[in-house]
């Protein structure tokens, strides 16, 4: 029989959310994370009926996304009982069923539960699901008088939470027990004893079986913690525990029963018990700070909601910003919330989502507000570093409040990067690469991380380096783009002008890749004796738009256009790009440094306070 749409060509917002987590379990999907995150925004935008938050990247990757459903359904999607297309360009959603007689919502659940090798077409009845509930309910009861095994505090130097299972046959895709992962997460990375792997690096764990001797190697962890909560209306109820890696033996088990109004005092609860049995207690500030009003329940879950959410691609960063602006809405004295508010306008500053005169003074305006409530606040102190080193390049105080930001929360990889940000613009490369080492321990699997340590090794005379990781990172995500600018710059670096453009040519017809990518191709096609090519990358980038100066300068300067080369770099100082930030380490003025007009940039640029 031919597929049939329903009605509208949609489904009910579970049923659609059950499909998402069928597809994104299936190998089709597992080595595409940024893929992945991108179909469950749009299948998110979708359930809640209205339209994705995409920026000009996400709509770039939507025709690859396409064609990667289209692979799912010729693999191991062939006999699914509803296929899933997306319609381009605003990524709309229609469903066909393919079979009238399925039980779509026991499909759902038991393509969830049982994974994509063992799902069948669900013809039965929605009994099973209860039979389920009570299965789930009985493993938790049972769990609860299982042995412990004990543990010496001193083998663990190393622990990351995996993602706690919500024990739902259906996931209703709300982010609550995301969000209490990564609030453990947080809390036991306030601990200077043992090193946590960050929530980014332990979340695709929670999408695979979990065997002991993977996960030692994969994230070089001594213990995990792990989990199955059921979430009802007014309570969330379940099992937390720790596992020895090296045996798989549980050393800590502990019920987890808290009203949805009580959240936050049971996640904390949770986290000071797994601190106390190595040994350890987490300071106050880490969640709970003794200044913060009590939050209402709507206020918590989008709190949680914004700790679940990756925060540096846009659309999710949208979404996480617009829960926590929630969450401190219904109570401005939820220190928690404020904290986590300054962290994400940090990265608005970083990542350049706003223009940079808007987002600092906000930044800077709630990292102080998250400060009068909680005074030792790591993401506060952090965002305070961002704010300026990037606006006011006062490297000596962007500097005290990162170090600071460390020593309140020793696992904090985020400020371990925008550290070794700093030291690359006094030229300080190798402190930059210890800095950009030790946090790739904590968040190996961080893609923006790896792509900061492979430009790291590339400042500090290390290209090579840069080409192992980034083919490491590619058998991680052999989709992820900006894996070629590195490897074109590596080969820049290494004098190879002739494999610069191999790596990045096709990236250069792409508008949100045309400018960085024709930024290194017209100054290797310089050396390369072909200058007709660099004239005409930059009639393309000055076509396209406003580029910025530093781009412009690093392609003049080899065309032996000087003055409009440091004119420009001049401006740059005085708006206070970004690109400047690398300009003392980066290889495509190597050959200037010694140039006094290019010397007194760095002064500017080294010696602003």
């Amino acid at each position: 029989m031919p597929d049939q749409p329903l009605s509208n060509g949609t489904l009910a917002p579970e049923i659609a959310r059950g499909v998402c987590r069928k597809i994104l379990s299936g190998p089709t999907f597992t080595k595409a994370p940024r893929l992945s995150r991108l179909f469950e925004s749009c299948v998110e935008a979708h359930a809640s009926a209205s339209r994705p938050a995409l920026d000009a990247d996400d709509r770039g990757e939507l025709k690859r996304l396409s064609r990667k459903l289209e692979d799912y359904y010729a693999a191991e999607g062939a006999s699914d009982p509803v296929r899933l297309e997306l319609l381009l360009p605003e990524a709309n959603m229609r469903f066909q069923v393919k079979d009238p007689a399925a039980n779509l919502a026991a499909w759902a659940a038991a393509a969830i539960t049982a994974g994509p090798a063992n799902v069948q077409a669900g013809r039965g009845k929605l009994w099973f699901i209860a039979a389920a509930i009570v299965v789930i309910a009985a493993a938790l009861a049972f769990g609860l008088s299982r042995r412990q095994e004990t543990i010496d505090p001193s083998e663990v130097r190393t622990i990351a939470v995996l993602p706690i299972d919500d024990a739902r046959p259906i996931q209703l895709h709300d982010k609550i027990i995301p969000g209490i992962t990564a609030s453990i997460t947080g809390e036991l990375s306030h601990v200077s004893k043992w090193r946590t792997i960050a929530y980014t690096s332990a979340v695709p764990f929670g999408y695979k079986a979990r065997e002991m001797s993977a996960l030692r190697s994969t994230l070089n962890v001594d213990a995990v913690v792990e989990g199955k909560l059921m979430p009802s209306e007014k309570t969330i109820d379940g099992e937390i525990w720790m596992v020895r890696t090296r045996d798989g033996s549980r050393v800590w088990q502990s019920s987890f029963s808290a009203s949805r109004d009580e959240l936050l005092p049971a996640i904390d609860k949770a986290a000071q018990e797994i601190a106390a049995k190595l040994g350890a207690s987490i300071p106050a500030h880490a969640l709970l700070s003794p200044n913060s009003g009590k939050p209402p329940r709507d206020a918590v879950e989008s709190y949680l909601t914004a700790r679940a959410t990756h925060q540096e691609a846009p659309p999710e960063m949208q979404t996480a910003l617009r829960a926590l602006e929630s969450a401190v809405g219904a109570e401005p004295k939820f220190a928690a919330a404020q904290c986590a508010l300054a962290e994400i306008w940090a990265h608005i500053v970083e990542l350049e989502y706003r223009p940079l005169a808007e987002a600092a003074p906000k930044t800077r305006e709630i990292a102080q507000t998250a400060l009068k409530l909680e005074p030792n606040s790591a993401e506060a102190h952090l965002a305070l570093g961002v704010a300026a080193a990037y606006s006011e390049w006062d490297w000596p105080n962007a500097r005290k409040e990162m170090e600071q930001a460390i020593s309140l929360r020793p696992s904090y990889s985020y400020a371990m990067i925008r550290v070794a940000q700093l030291e690359e613009t006094l030229g300080n490369t190798k402190a930059a690469v210890a800095r950009l080492e030790e946090a790739r321990s904590l968040d190996p699997s961080l893609q923006s991380l790896n792509i900061a340590l492979g430009f790291a090794y590339i400042f500090d005379g290390q290209p090579d380096k840069a080409l192992e990781l980034m083919n490491a990172l590619e058998k991680l995500d052999p989709e992820y783009k900006v894996i070629r600018i590195v490897r074109a710059m590596a080969y820049f670096s290494k004098k190879e002008y002739a494999r610069v453009a191999s790596h990045v040519a096709e990236m250069s017809k792409m508008r949100p890749w045309m400018a960085p990518t024709l930024g290194i191709i017209a100054p290797a096609a310089v050396h390369l004796g072909r200058p007709e090519e660099a004239r005409t990358a930059l009639k393309e980038l000055r076509n396209a738009g406003k580029p910025d100066p530093v781009l412009l300068a690093g392609i003049l300067l080899p065309l032996g256009e000087d003055k409009e080369a440091f004119q420009l770099l001049n401006q740059a100082v005085d708006a206070r790009s970004t690109l400047l930030l690398t300009l003392p380490v980066n290889p495509i003025f190597a050959d200037y440094r010694t140039d006094p007009r290019f010397r007194e940039i760095l002064v500017k640029l080294n010696a602003a306070r």
